[in-house]
């Protein structure tokens, strides 16, 4: 998966955080925290695989997680596989339901069944109910993150709990019966 021509990102960034990850790999988080998780995952896509597993050893769960959802199936399938069950599982358990469940469809039974014993029991009953679904099915491709507001909801009230709900909802969409003045 490594190339060989860097993007420009790349270029710039790449030296600097292989350097912090031997020097002070605590403080990759921090110096990352700025820079856009797409951005990032380029950075992981030219690393090796030490390198990966380093840089996601020393972010916070959260922050591994966003970056993960940039990578293709197998970046995520080879980092998540670099690191052992705790760290892996913490950042799966930071992924929206859906790509939690995307992801460890890449695994086999007995690693899905190690990490999902890892987890918190009401994201492991999450996941597990999102697994039942093929994943080309509607019941595989939905999150079970959503706002839903009455629709007795004044304009006012929704935009604010959409504002809200939208730090902590993967997905926010509209869902309309409303009737207008004429109808």
């Amino acid at each position: 998966m490594e190339r060989d021509t860097p993007t420009p990102t790349e270029a710039l960034l790449l030296p600097e955080v292989l350097e912090m990850l031997r020097e002070s790999p605590e403080a990759v988080g921090e110096a990352l925290s700025e820079a856009h998780s797409a951005d990032i995952s380029t950075l992981v896509e030219s690393m090796r695989e030490p390198e990966r597993r380093a840089l996601f050893v020393a972010l916070p769960s959260g922050q591994a997680a966003a970056i993960i959802e940039y990578l293709d199936d197998a970046m995520q399938a080879d980092v998540l596989g670099l690191l052992d069950l705790p760290r892996a599982a913490a950042i799966l358990a930071a992924l929206p339901p859906d790509e939690r469940a995307d992801a460890l469809r890449l695994f086999p039974a007995a690693r899905v069944a190690a990490l999902l014993g890892r987890m918190d029991p009401t994201l492991r009953a999450e996941t597990h109910h999102l697994l039942t679904y093929d994943p080309e099915t509607a019941g595989g491709l939905m999150t079970t993150e959503f706002v839903s507001l009455p629709q007795t909801t004044t304009v006012s009230d929704a935009l604010s709990e959409l504002r809200g709900a939208s730090l902590h909802k993967e997905t926010v969409t509209a869902r309309s019966n409303c009737r207008t003045a004429s109808s």
